[in-house]
């Protein structure tokens, strides 16, 4: 991850290769895949790396603040998100990973009822706060202000969703 930090400061994050990162880190290839299913895993995973190292925090108002602090902190890859291309990508994943979850903590498993209109909702809560937080990465991280940010993660957030979110829900796929 941190190679892969590093090397969005000087190179396009669709331009980075598994090459690139095994390069960067003196790693053998097959450790790599041992790991990651392709270089859109590794893109992936940051937010689950991020979710698990934070989990304490994570649920918490002020979690969305620090979540916010790491993006800035790592804003050359966060930046380039909204321009991840192709296949699985952080758009994509992220989006299913999240719903995924939560469709396990709210209907306990992967395929919720197509009828239940909870299912709607949290398709249309994830899609907005995955939106807006790519919209957010796409304007220098500044637009709009954190506060406004987790005013609508926190706000719009469907009542009918626990706050807090077991790790295994939120971390078991890629």
């Amino acid at each position: 991850m941190k190679a892969l930090f590093k090397l969005c400061e000087t190179k396009s994050i669709n331009k980075i290769t598994v090459t690139d990162i095994l390069r960067e880190t003196h790693t053998a290839r097959q450790t790599f895949y041992n790991n990651f299913r392709d270089i859109n895993d590794l893109i992936a995973f940051v937010f689950v790396y991020h979710f698990e190292e934070n989990y304490d925090i994570f649920n918490t108002r002020e979690g969305s603040f620090k979540s916010l602090d790491f993006a800035r902190k790592h804003k050359a890859f966060f930046s380039q998100l909204p321009h991840h291309r192709g296949q699985n990508n952080f758009h994509e994943t992220h989006v299913r990973m999240l719903k995924s979850g939560y469709y396990k903590l709210v209907f306990h498993t992967d395929e919720p009822p197509a009828d239940d209109p909870r299912k709607a909702f949290i398709d249309a809560y994830v899609y907005s706060c995955t939106n807006l937080f790519m919209d957010w990465c796409a304007s220098g991280m500044t637009e709009p202000a954190d506060e406004v940010l987790v005013d609508v993660y926190w706000n719009t957030k469907p009542d009918f969703i626990p706050m807090i979110v077991p790790p295994c829900v939120m971390t078991n796929e890629i």
